[in-house]
């Protein structure tokens, strides 16, 4: 594999609280923050995606997990009240 050619800088702002600690993750694995950088940057222009969850999908993931969780509530009260098994309600949602 060929080296890849760093011409360009780039200056950011971050965090200093978060930037110490991923300073600390990065040593850890042997990597300092321009290589961290650089593989990053590497890793979206290759796969044309992002390595991790964007704001919008951590709240869309939350909101389904809240959604998730009231059904199975309603579903077992439901049950404890003497209504429908949890069965028979799954079966009657999914079928």
């Amino acid at each position: 594999m060929s080296p890849i050619i760093k011409d360009r800088q780039v200056n950011v702002k971050v965090n200093s609280a978060n930037f110490e600690e991923a300073k600390k993750v990065f040593k850890e694995n042997g990597l300092d923050i321009s290589s961290a950088f650089n593989q990053f940057v590497q890793e979206v222009a290759i796969t044309h995606a992002l390595p991790f969850k964007t704001e919008e999908e951590k709240r869309r993931d939350c909101m389904i997990e809240q959604l998730s969780q009231k059904f199975d509530d309603n579903l077992n009260q439901m049950e404890s009240d003497g209504g429908i098994s949890l069965d028979d309600a799954r079966r009657r949602l999914f079928t």
